[in-house]
């Protein structure tokens, strides 16, 4: 008959890791948590600007034969500047998607903690504020635009709609949201990786990028 193992026996098959092994990995340095927080903040907003940017980008191209359906049902018509599709306008829009695109890529990187997502995302930033600029300054001289021609067209059924309160609180807070994030992020991408994270050990604090 089989021996039938004792205690002592079953005590001797326990494995006990060799304690110079473990201050291996206690050696090893933990990588730190701010490019995940930074990296997916990135993908966040990078998607954000990616949807609406395309949607917006859509509409330029067929917002002139919806417009011109619309103004036939109001009296006194509609701006022209709203009935017509503007080749800079498109241009800067169709900017705005691939600069989002170049966001999203900046911040897997910086969740990956690969030191090259600095470089883009200071390219990233300072191509961006310009673009937002740009298109900020497009923005308000439409507003302008339209605003000029309702001062002409007091009587028309567009100028009576658009001068009430709920328009003119959703234009404002279109321009808050335009310039809070199309210049804010791209701002703070600047700064922070400018100034702040400006070496490649603070993105893996000193460990293998294989392995954490």
């Amino acid at each position: 008959m089989p021996e039938t193992p004792t205690p002592d026996d079953q005590f001797d098959k326990v494995f006990v890791s060799d304690p110079a092994e473990a201050d291996l990995f206690d050696d090893e340095p933990i990588g730190p948590k701010w490019p995940k927080v930074i990296g997916i903040l990135s993908i966040v907003v990078g998607s954000f600007f990616f949807l609406c940017g395309g949607v917006g980008a859509v509409f330029i191209f067929i917002q002139p034969q919806l417009m011109q359906s619309v103004a036939s049902n109001l009296q006194g018509g509609m701006p022209p500047v709203l009935m017509t599709t503007d080749p800079v306008r498109a241009t800067a829009a169709i900017s705005g998607v691939v600069w989002a695109a170049l966001l999203i890529v900046s911040g897997i990187l910086c969740v990956m903690r690969n030191p090259t997502a600095r470089k883009l995302f200071l390219v990233y930033g300072t191509v961006g504020i310009m673009l937002g600029l740009w298109g900020l300054s497009m923005q308000l001289g439409q507003q302008a635009e339209v605003r000029d021609w309702i001062a002409a067209h007091p009587d028309s059924e567009y100028a009576q709609n658009s001068n009430t309160p709920g328009a003119q609180i959703v234009q404002i807070i279109g321009l808050v949201i335009g310039i809070g994030l199309g210049l804010g992020w791209p701002a703070f991408c600047v700064f922070f990786f400018g100034f702040v994270k400006t070496k490649p050990e603070q993105f893996t604090g000193g460990a293998d990028l294989d392995t954490i």
